[in-house]
């Protein structure tokens, strides 16, 4: 997430940005702060399908699925290697 996601998040969230990082976030070294979704944890801002922030949708998820792992040198969406379920992407 850029530091623009964080302010716009925790703005509509009405938290500060610190609160933010530390409640809902997680760092790596390589990519920096991100929210984790996983297949058997599906992402915290997601509730009865919709998403609590998404009038302030952060980058990672704007850009969900065409991230490179997903993605041949194309750009075309690679099913076999989509890992990560969301409600947003559509099949087709």
């Amino acid at each position: 997430m850029t530091d623009e996601d964080v302010i716009k998040a925790s703005t509509l969230l009405n938290i500060t940005s610190i609160e933010f990082i530390h409640k809902y976030l997680k760092h790596h070294e390589d990519i920096g702060l991100y929210i984790e979704v996983l297949e058997d944890k599906p992402c915290v801002f997601l509730k009865d399908n919709k998403c609590l922030i998404n009038d302030s949708k952060p980058e990672q998820c704007r850009t969900f699925p065409y991230w490179e792992e997903y993605v041949d040198k194309n750009g075309n969406l690679l099913r076999r290697k989509f890992d990560r379920p969301c409600p947003g992407a559509k099949s087709k």
